[in-house]
C-alpha cells in the first residue's frame, strides 16, 4: 500500500522488516532492492541483490541487476562474473551475451567483444542494436571498411536513422570518399532541414569539390539559421567581394563588423580615413574623369580606392590601391590600407605582406604611432592566418623575408 501511494520510505521500512523476519523471502528482497534503485540508493540495492544470489546462486534476475550495477560503477571484472552466471543459468539469453560483449568492449578487449557481437548477429540477424555496437567496435579497432559495410547494412534497414547517416558521412569523409559523404549529409538535410551543422558540413564539402554555388547555398542557410555565424558570413562576403558583387557582399560585411573584432578594426579604420574627405556629388565619376587626364597620379588612385570602399566594392578598392602602390611603392600609408583591405577579403598572405611593407616604411620615417598600429594588425594576422615571421612584440622580420609583388 505504501508503495502504491508513493510513500517509498515507508514501503522500504516495511520490506526491511519482512526480510528481517524471513531472510529468504526473495520476492520481498527483490522488491526492496528495486525500491532502493528507485530512490537512487544503488549501494543498498546491490547489497540486497548480493544477499539474494548468496541464498540462491541461480537467481538470474539478481545476477543481471548486479552486472548492471558493476558495469555502471566501472567494476568490469565483477560485471563479467555475474553475466557469466546469467549465461550459465540460461545459455540462450541473447541480452546477457550482448551485455557481456559491451563489458569486454569497455574493458578494451575489443577482439573478444567483436567475436561475441558477431556470434549474436549470426544467431539474431534482426538485432540492429547489436549490428550498430559491432560497427562501433570495428571503428574503434580501426577496421573502417568493416564498420562502413555494417553501417550501410543497418541504414538500408533503417533509412531514417539520422545519427547513423551522420556517422557514415563522417567516416566516408575521413576515408576521402567525398561523394559518399555528401550522399549521407544530403539525406540528413532532408531529414532535419534545420540542422545547422549539416549545412555547415555540406557547404565545406561542396567547397572542397569546387562546386561553389551549392556550397554558397548551404552557407546562406547557415546564416539564416544562425545570424551570428561569422565563418559563414566571411565565406559569403569573400566570395561576393572577389567576384565584384558589392551589393551581395555588403550585408555580410556589416555582420562581420558586428561579429569579428579584427574585421571591425580594419573596416572602421578605412571608414575613418574616408571621413576625412569632403562630401561631393558622384565622387567616383568625378575621380574617374580626373584619372583620364592624370592616369599616373597616385593620390587620385588612393582616393578613388577609398570611395569604392564606401560602396563596398573591395575589388575595385584593391585595384586602385595597387595602382597607387605601383606609382609610389615606398609609401607605407598605401601599403597599410591595402593590407587592411586584403584582410577584409580574407587574403591573409597579401595582408601580411603589405603590412610588412608598411612597417618598413614607418620604421624608416620613425612614425612611432604608425609602427604600433601596423604591429597590432600583424599580431592579429599571425593568430588568424597562422603565418609565421612576426616576433613576439608584433614586429616582423621584414627585410628580404617578404615576397615582392607586382601590382597592376
Amino acid at each position: 500500500l505504501y508503495e502504491q501511494t508513493g510513500e517509498v520510505g515507508q514501503a522500504i521500512d516495511q520490506y526491511e522488516e519482512i526480510i528481517r523476519i524471513d531472510p529468504k523471502n526473495f520476492s520481498a528482497r527483490h522488491t526492496l532492492a528495486s525500491l532502493y534503485k528507485k530512490e537512487d540508493r544503488k549501494q543498498d540495492a546491490a547489497r540486497h541483490y548480493r544477499i539474494a544470489v548468496k541464498f540462491n546462486p541461480n537467481d538470474q534476475k539478481a545476477h543481471k541487476a548486479l552486472a548492471d550495477f558493476y558495469t555502471q560503477s566501472g567494476k568490469l571484472e565483477s560485471a563479467i562474473k555475474h553475466l557469466g552466471e546469467v549465461i550459465r543459468i540460461n545459455p540462450k539469453d541473447p541480452e546477457a551475451y550482448s551485455k557481456l560483449a559491451r563489458v569486454y568492449d569497455l574493458r578494451g578487449n575489443r577482439s573478444k567483444a567483436i567475436g561475441m557481437y558477431e556470434s549474436i548477429i549470426k544467431a539474431h540477424p534482426e538485432d540492429l542494436k547489436t549490428h550498430e555496437r559491432l560497427a562501433v567496435a570495428y571503428e574503434k579497432s580501426h577496421r573502417r571498411m568493416d564498420a562502413l559495410r555494417l553501417y550501410e547494412k543497418i541504414i538500408a534497414l533503417d533509412p531514417s536513422n539520422s545519427s547513423l547517416h551522420r556517422k557514415l558521412g563522417r567516416l566516408y569523409e575521413k576515408s576521402g570518399r567525398t561523394n559518399k559523404a555528401l550522399n549521407h549529409y544530403k539525406v540528413l538535410a532532408r531529414l532535419n532541414p534545420e540542422d545547422i551543422n549539416t549545412h555547415r558540413k555540406l557547404g565545406a564539402l561542396y567547397a572542397a569539390k569546387e562546386e561553389t554555388q551549392k556550397s554558397l547555398r548551404h552557407y546562406k542557410v547557415v546564416t539564416r539559421l544562425d545570424p551570428n555565424d561569422a565563418t559563414a558570413h566571411r565565406i559569403l562576403a569573400n566570395y561576393y567581394g572577389k567576384k565584384g558583387k558589392p551589393l551581395k557582399a555588403a550585408p555580410h560585411y556589416r555582420e562581420l563588423v558586428r561579429l569579428d573584432p579584427n574585421f571591425a578594426l580594419a573596416y572602421n579604420e578605412l571608414r575613418q580615413e574616408t571621413g576625412k574627405f569632403s562630401i561631393i556629388e558622384n565622387p567616383i565619376g568625378r575621380y574617374n574623369n580626373a584619372l583620364k587626364i592624370l592616369p599616373n597620379d597616385p593620390d587620385l588612385h588612393f582616393k578613388i580606392a577609398l570611395y569604392f570602399f564606401i560602396v563596398d566594392d573591395l575589388n575595385k578598392t584593391l585595384k586602385h590601391f595597387n595602382k597607387s602602390i605601383r606609382l609610389q611603392p615606398e609609401d607605407g600609408k598605401i601599403h597599410y590600407f591595402a593590407g587592411l583591405t586584403h584582410h577584409l577579403m580574407g587574403n591573409g598572405l597579401d595582408a601580411v605582406n603589405h603590412m610588412k611593407r608598411a612597417e618598413e616604411s614607418f620604421v624608416k620615417q620613425k612614425q612611432v604611432k604608425s609602427i604600433a598600429d601596423v604591429r597590432k594588425h600583424l599580431r592579429a594576422y599571425q593568430n588568424q592566418y597562422g603565418i609565421p615571421g612576426i616576433q613576439g612584440d608584433g614586429s616582423s622580420i621584414a627585410s628580404a623575408t617578404h615576397q615582392q609583388k607586382k601590382y597592376n
